[in-house]
């Protein structure tokens, strides 16, 4: 009988803890997993700042080129670039007030002489460049103005790789006056 109680709390010792051999293996599972884990974590982050660098590139830049579209055909004439030239700013004349686009640290500016006021047109998101304003005359006898903008925009926002960037460009022309 002692002899059978030995035996059994020989047994119970030994189902009691893991083997060195147990725990390698769940070690080496658990490894494998957290570092699978983790690369797909780092791949959303990738992701998700790319598509926010992407998005505020885009959403910039179409809301810039309507605004020049929208003030531009609201012009009552083009005061600056002079006709057939090409300059870093432009000024309009809209009901008797001046506004001038610019380009200042990065950011595309409109101030008014009118108001006094000067706003940045461009999010924090994203930083502007190389901005061109051309001013065209028109094939009818010059009796409208027309006036093509150009820029780029850059992502502000930190992601692995080169950055967003983006290159706008278009032609919009005063409303003929009637």
């Amino acid at each position: 009988m002692i002899f059978k109680n030995n035996k059994l709390q020989s047994i119970k010792n030994k189902s009691r803890g893991f083997t060195l051999l147990e725990l390698l293996l769940y070690m080496g599972i658990f490894s494998i997993l957290t570092l699978t884990l983790f690369q797909l974590f780092t791949m959303v982050l990738d992701t998700q700042l790319e598509s926010q660098s992407t998005s505020s590139v885009l959403q910039d830049g179409q809301y810039i080129l309507n605004r020049f579209n929208y003030d531009i055909r609201q012009a009552k004439n083009v005061s600056a670039p002079p006709v057939g030239t090409e300059l870093a700013t432009l000024e309009l004349l809209i009901n008797s007030i001046t506004y001038v686009y610019t380009l200042t640290n990065g950011n595309i500016t409109i101030a008014s002489t009118g108001a006094q006021t000067t706003d940045q047109l461009n999010s924090s998101n994203t930083n502007a460049s190389a901005l061109s304003f051309t001013h065209l005359s028109d094939t009818q006898g010059g009796n409208t103005d027309t006036v093509t903008i150009s820029f780029t925009l850059n992502s502000n926002i930190s992601e692995r790789g080169s950055p967003q960037a983006e290159s706008f460009k278009t032609t919009v022309g005063i409303r003929p006056k009637q």
